[in-house]
């Protein structure tokens, strides 16, 4: 790789991956901007780079990018006229349970982690499309998977993985490459300057020997030399992707292949899967004449020691997925799920929010037929006046109120009222489009403050009256969160945002017998596209459309969206927490075209 004459801006080049970045880019003759807060650092990384290639051209930036994201971009640009390559790596780490952590852990970290990625982005696009550029975000494998105590920072990473997807469609057409490397457990220094002891960061990365599948931890340049890669001509038909440096963490490989012999591998296939075919095909004709449907019960993870058992249920996963493609026009529904099925939701207190219509109001409509007591929260008092006229004889409370400002308002006000507080649905929020090269930094602020920060907040003062009551939460995400869309950059990243919120809150809650969950809706019918802009005319079109994008052709009910919340809120998912349900009509089960 050489990159003579490129222009690399690296942020947080001041120690561990953004250092052993910067030097490998400046080895390989780059002219690297060297970005950082902590200004001996800074020298220190220019020296390094000076000592692995003497003529190295360097420019040393010490910045806040928080807040000096348009300054760095500029000084680039006076300095060297143009600008090829965007490291995002700058990033901090903190952690704390939910219960514990407070709005400004949560806003420092998602600023520097997400935002200023964001604003950097923004204004280095029109530069990087004029140089056929590109970018390398640096993720984390905690974008990827949960983790207890670390929401906020898993949360920032899940948004950024999601980001980097939405953006790489936002720039493909302008030949402007978009990826992100997804580190594990790198020697570095996040983790102390995060608060961690000099002991325990010791046993942390000893402990970290056994979580990787190579036993051991990596290096900053085995970071570095990834993000070189796709940062390389060698990359140019690579984007969007997520790559993970992480010695197989992600996958969580079993070391026991060696022990294990043909026999045993055969038993479970033939048990685990193979029988399933041959039920699945005797059955599937008298299924299709009764409209029937199949459910399998399966797994959702690996774990070492039961490779072939994992990989049985693996495989029947994706069997599940592609059976409901195959039948699907048959209209035969085919899912993997383990519910036993009893509601038992009379009494209840429960908060609803975004009440006034859609989603909201049909789930408000359904708890209240089920006996429990709704609190209604919404902007507009005309709608929620009308939710109750529908509910006559459940007791209501309706709060009208604007989930960014009045979170602590709708809790002590529905414990003034009740007393308790039994089930919480995050399900306000909004959808607006835009390309990365058009929309401005109040269009992020905006979605991020409705369909994130209002959920940690909601989240963290209902969490107490949550634990007492052994209550659960249900989120109200959308397949935005799992699936890129480009014009959707900022949407999609904040609902990929709350999925790992709801995954991380759910390990943080679990000791106390919390569930946390979210619905991952496809296209259903409701206002918020019209809200987000489309007309009457636009709206119909894309309806018509969303048929062919559904593997049951056809779009949605926000009563089937409602069903599915009642349940995950019910002791019928007593043993489901941390999931993510797709109520999308084999939307995520679908190969895109």
């Amino acid at each position: 790789m050489n990159f003579t004459d490129k222009v690399v801006i690296d942020t947080g080049a001041s120690s561990g991956i953004g250092s052993a970045t910067a030097e490998l880019f400046a080895k390989l003759n780059a002219k690297v901007v060297l970005v950082g807060r902590n200004e001996s650092n800074l020298k220190a990384t220019e020296s390094a780079c000076k000592a692995t290639n003497e003529k190295a051209e360097l420019l040393t930036v010490k910045a806040d990018i928080t807040i000096d994201a348009e300054r760095v971009i500029n000084e680039t640009i006076a300095k060297f006229g143009k600008l090829n390559i965007l490291v995002n790596n700058a990033g901090i780490l903190a952690g704390g349970n939910i219960l514990d952590i407070d709005v400004e852990q949560f806003d420092q970290i998602l600023n520097t982690n997400l935002r200023a990625v964001f604003i950097l982005t923004k204004l280095a696009a029109p530069h990087l499309v004029q140089s056929q550029g590109n970018i390398v975000n640096v993720s984390s494998l905690a974008g990827t998977r949960a983790f207890p105590n670390g929401s906020s920072y898993c949360v920032s990473k899940a948004g950024l993985d999601q980001f980097t997807k939405c953006i790489a469609l936002d720039l493909a057409s302008k030949n402007v490459r978009v990826n992100s490397v997804n580190p594990g457990l790198i020697v570095t220094d996040i983790h102390r300057r995060g608060g961690m002891s000099e002991e325990a960061y010791v046993k942390h990365l000893e402990h970290g020997k056994e979580t990787h599948a190579l036993g051991r931890v990596g290096k900053p340049i085995e970071v570095a030399e990834p993000i070189a890669f796709l940062a390389s001509d060698a990359a140019s038909f690579i984007t969007g992707a997520i790559l993970p440096i992480d010695g197989g963490r992600h996958a969580m490989c079993p070391r026991n292949i060696l022990n294990i012999d043909v026999e045993q591998f055969d038993r479970i296939l033939n048990t685990n899967l193979r029988s399933v075919f041959l039920l699945t095909k005797y059955a599937a004709p008298h299924l299709v004449k009764a409209r029937g449907n199949i459910v399998s019960v399966t797994g959702l993870r690996s774990f070492p020691d039961f490779s072939v058992y994992c990989t049985s249920k693996a495989a029947l996963d994706q069997f599940t997925r592609c059976v409901a493609l195959d039948l699907a026009p048959k209209n035969v529904r085919v899912n993997a799920v383990n519910p036993g099925f009893k509601m038992s939701l009379a009494g209840k207190v429960v908060i609803v929010t975004g009440a006034r219509s859609g989603i909201g109001a049909a789930t408000a409509e359904a708890f209240a037929k089920h006996g429990s007591k709704v609190v209604l929260v919404g902007r507009n008092g005309a709608n929620l006046k009308a939710c109750k006229a529908a509910n006559s004889k459940a007791e209501l409370l309706s709060i009208i109120a604007d989930v960014t400002v009045d979170a602590q308002r709708i809790i002590n006000t529905t414990i003034e009222k009740f007393g308790q507080l039994n089930v919480l649905v995050n399900n306000a929020g909004v959808g607006e489009r835009g390309s990365i090269l058009d929309i401005d930094v109040d269009h992020f602020d905006r979605i991020s403050n409705i369909n994130l920060r209002s959920v940690f907040l909601l989240t963290k003062y209902a969490a107490p009256h949550l634990v007492k009551t052994q209550g659960n939460i249900v989120n109200v995400s959308s397949v935005a969160g799992s699936s890129a869309f480009a014009g959707g950059s900022v949407y999609c990243t904040f609902k990929a945002a709350l999925d790992q919120f709801t995954r991380c809150i759910a390990l943080d809650l679990a000791p106390m017998n919390v569930r946390v969950n979210a619905v991952n809706p496809g296209v259903i019918i409701t206002d918020i596209h019209r809200r987000s802009g489309l007309s009457e005319a636009e709206y119909a079109t894309f309806l018509e459309r969303s048929k062919s994008t559904h593997a049951l052709s056809r779009v949605g009910d926000a009563n089937e969206v409602a069903d599915a919340i009642l349940f995950l809120a019910s002791n019928s998912s007593s043993f489901i927490t941390g999931a993510t349900l797709p109520i999308d009509g084999g939307k995520h089960a679908m190969c895109p075209l």
